[in-house]
């Protein structure tokens, strides 16, 4: 690392920030750099005023349990519960599904167990799968027994880093769950 940043040095002005961590921090760490604290300020204020508003239109969802997950292939798939959702979950009132308490592996019959309501995949960045989820799978009897999936309640999410610790993501995620879960039922 320490070569990196000395190169990187020579070229321009290099800051290191850590790899993940809170996305607001991050935001805020970045806006500190540049000199645009106020700007930085006022997305997070944009934020919480449409979370807020989207809560209150998935409000006849609130019984409905909602998970997040990312697609490796071969019926395997990633959690996190970390944090990493919080703004989608606390911030938009959304239900954790019960039981998914695990970071790391999660395979296709322990989903069908926890089986959700609704199912976000995020695109898998390291080896996108052609297709989709919904294409790998779909003649696995397994997979069509999830609830999400007979409701025709799996939603494919193409940013890869909407888990990370990046504002963008987490702005683009609210308005990609609002679109998904939005219409009445």
């Amino acid at each position: 690392m320490r070569d990196q940043y000395e190169k990187l040095s020579q070229i321009a002005p290099t800051v290191i920030l850590p790899q993940a961590g809170d996305w607001r921090e991050t935001l805020q760490q970045i806006a500190a750099i540049i000199g645009k604290e106020e700007k930085s300020a006022n997305v997070l204020a944009e934020f919480d005023r449409k979370s807020a508003a989207y809560k209150e239109q998935l409000a006849f969802r609130n019984q409905e349990s909602v998970m997040f997950v990312m697609y490796r292939g071969k019926e395997q798939f990633v959690t996190w519960n970390d944090g990493r959702f919080d703004p989608f979950y606390d911030g938009l009132g959304l239900k954790r599904t019960e039981g998914a308490n695990e970071n790391g592996q999660l395979s296709l019959e322990s989903l069908a167990q926890l089986n959700p309501d609704h199912l976000f995949v995020i695109n898998n960045w390291q080896t996108p799968i052609e297709g989709g989820v919904k294409e790998a799978l779909k003649g696995s009897n397994v997979w069509n027994s999830l609830n999400a999936v007979k409701n025709n309640r799996v939603y494919d999410l193409a940013d890869p880093s909407l888990p990370g610790p990046m504002a963008l993501a987490k702005i683009d995620g609210i308005e990609e769950i609002m679109k998904a879960m939005g219409k009445q039922k």
